[in-house]
C-alpha cells in the first residue's frame, strides 16, 4: 500500500543555480549524492515535501530515463511492484539495495509516466 508521497524529482541543467533558487523560496537542502556516472542529485525539503533535482550531464545514462519521476513510499517495494504490474506497469529497474533507504524500484505506468517505489529502512 502506498503510505505517501516522498519526492517529485526532475532534471535540471546546473544544479547549483536552480538549488539556490529553491532556497530563496524557503526549501532546505537536506542531502545531495553523485552517481559513478558523474550524475548529481540533491534533497531539497520544504515542510513534508522534497524535490530530487539532478544534473545529468550524458543523456546515455541510465539515470537518464528515470530523472523525471514521484517517489512513493510503501510498506513492501516487492509487493506493490507486483501489484503495479497486475495493473500493466512495465519494471524500469527492479527491486535494488539503497544507501539511504532499504530498497526501491521503478516503474512505468501505462501512459508512461515513471514512479519510484520506496522502501524506507526501520527506524533504531
Amino acid at each position: 500500500m502506498i503510505k505517501k508521497v516522498l519526492h517529485h524529482s526532475f532534471a535540471v541543467e546546473d544544479l547549483s543555480k536552480i538549488t539556490k533558487f529553491y532556497e530563496n523560496l524557503g526549501f532546505v537542502k537536506r542531502t545531495g549524492f553523485e552517481k559513478e556516472d558523474g550524475t548529481k542529485a540533491f534533497l531539497l525539503r520544504l515542510g513534508d515535501f522534497e524535490l530530487e533535482i539532478w544534473e545529468i550531464n550524458d543523456k546515455n545514462s541510465k539515470h537518464y530515463s528515470i530523472k523525471d519521476h514521484i517517489a512513493f513510499e510503501v510498506d513492501s517495494v516487492e509487493s506493490e511492484l507486483n501489484r503495479f504490474q497486475a495493473e500493466g506497469c512495465e519494471v524500469m529497474r527492479p527491486v535494488t539495495p539503497g544507501n539511504t533507504v532499504k530498497c526501491y524500484a521503478f516503474i512505468k505506468a501505462p501512459d508512461g509516466q515513471i514512479y519510484e517505489l520506496v522502501e524506507l529502512k526501520e527506524e533504531k
